[in-house]
């Protein structure tokens, strides 16, 4: 699993991001190449103020170390986004 962070968007005083499982692989057959790709959420994560809070996709609360475990760096990104 490839997780990234995706663009961090500002709605009123709130700052909101998807973690996204991300994925593209090239085929090579008979002289042709092929590309697939995939992309899905993993994460929200939502700063309210000084708040940060992560979410699973069915609303289970995620904590900083799994954050960080799932993509290194993101919790201390959206917590500085302005």
């Amino acid at each position: 699993m490839t997780v990234s962070l995706d663009q961090i968007i500002k709605v009123g005083p709130l700052r909101i991001a998807l973690l996204s499982d991300r994925a593209v692989k090239a085929i090579h057959c008979n002289g042709f190449v092929f590309f697939t790709g995939r992309k899905h959420p993993v994460a929200v994560l939502i700063r309210q103020g000084a708040a940060l809070n992560a979410y699973e996709l069915d609303g289970h609360p995620l904590t900083r170390a799994h954050v960080e475990k799932l993509c290194p760096g993101a919790w201390r990104c959206v917590r500085d986004a302005r």
